[in-house]
Order: structure tokens, then C-alpha cells, then sequence
């Protein structure tokens, strides 16, 4: 997997998201009962073990790291933020940084978690006083389906219009959605401030061309 493949790198990602059993997102208290939404991590771990299996396998110099810490810097203060799930070359490495990603569970999501998870992508992927050089921020949300993102950015638009204008490489944060059995992807700054049938329209078009 080359350091410049940013279609590879996706393909990777995308395929060990969907390598998760659906056991691994909901669960049964009785076999013949409703779904129960499993806990944030249950997903992340077995998440992290396909997608480190799949990087492996695939011959690269890359590895898949949980909540590493990265360093922010502002300026005399240094503070360190950590992501859920990291695709690098190391940890002392700030160039080849390919993939950061945020997980969320639809049960739970705020408007709130949201704004500071895409923030925090923001930060890594398109940034460019940051360090790290990451070619893609990813967020997560198992359970549910694009529409749910959606949704949430009708309640955010303002908070991630601000993003889009002050920060580059906007086309760098990636909305992932898996419920089991459909993955479903976009990319953000397609669908910051859109009206809800244009965001309808964007979505409705991905999935007629995956």
C-alpha cells in the first residue's frame, strides 16, 4: 500500500469496516428479541483488529494504532489530543500520517460530540499549522445509515461552515456510515451548507454509484 495511494488507503479502510460482523454493532437479549445497540467500543476493538489484519496483509509499512497521542501545540502550551483509531507510519513520524478516524454509535450521538469530533478531524487533515500531515480524517457512525448524518448536520451547519472557511484540504474529512449490512460514504464539505434535498440528492447519488 503506497503512501501515495489515497484510493488504496480508503479501499482498505472501507473493506475492514465492513469485515465487522453485525454481532459487533447490535445484540439479542432473546434470540427472537429487538436489536440492542452494542457499546461504542465493542465495534472499535474488533474494528481495530480487521482493519490492523487487513494493513498487514496487504504489505505496508503502515500500522493502525488505538488513541495514540498527538501532540497540539499552542503557542508556550502543549497539549495532546487522541483520536480513536490512527493509520501511520509511527508515532515519531509527522509526514507519512494517513488516516485518523472518530468513532461514534448513532445511540449517543450529539450535536455536540459531532462538532468536536469533526473538529478534531479538521485539526489533523486539514490543518496546515498542524504537524501532522494525515491524508484523511474519518468519521464513523455505526448503526445507522447516511441519513443520520444528515440529520445531525442540519443541527451543526453554522459550527462546520466556520471549519470549511478556515481550514484546507476540506474534501480530506469523510463521513462512514455501517449498520451491519450497508457502508455508505460521502465526503463532508459536499454536504455543509446544502439545503436537505440537495444533502438527499448527494447521498441518493453515492449510493446509486457504489
Amino acid at each position: 500500500m503506497d503512501y501515495n495511494d489515497n484510493e488504496e488507503l480508503l479501499r482498505c479502510l472501507f473493506d475492514s469496516i465492513f469485515d465487522v460482523d453485525k454481532g459487533y454493532i447490535f445484540y439479542r437479549k432473546k434470540n427472537e428479541g429487538p436489536d440492542y445497540p452494542q457499546t461504542e467500543r465493542v465495534f472499535a476493538y474488533e474494528f481495530y483488529r480487521k482493519w490492523a489484519t487487513n494493513v498487514e496483509e496487504r504489505n505496508t509499512e503502515y500500522i493502525v494504532n488505538g488513541e495514540p497521542a498527538k501532540e497540539v501545540s499552542s503557542f508556550r502550551n502543549t497539549q495532546y489530543q487522541y483520536p480513536d483509531l490512527v493509520l501511520h507510519h509511527n508515532q515519531g513520524d509527522a509526514i507519512h500520517q494517513g488516516i485518523v478516524c472518530e468513532i461514534k454509535r448513532k445511540k449517543g450521538l450529539t450535536t455536540l460530540n459531532f462538532e468536536d469530533d469533526i473538529k478534531k478531524l479538521y485539526h489533523f487533515a486539514c490543518n496546515k499549522r498542524c504537524k501532522y500531515k494525515f491524508q484523511f480524517g474519518v468519521f464513523i457512525l455505526v448503526g445507522t445509515k447516511m441519513d443520520a448524518i444528515v440529520d445531525i448536520i442540519l443541527k451543526t451547519n453554522n459550527e462546520l461552515l466556520s471549519f470549511n472557511k478556515n481550514n484546507r484540504k476540506t474534501n480530506s474529512i469523510i463521513c462512514v456510515t455501517y449498520d451491519g449490512n450497508v457502508l455508505e460514504f460521502c465526503q463532508l464539505h459536499e454536504l455543509v451548507s446544502k439545503s436537505p434535498e440537495e444533502m438527499k440528492a448527494i447521498i441518493e447519488e453515492y449510493r446509486n454509484n457504489r
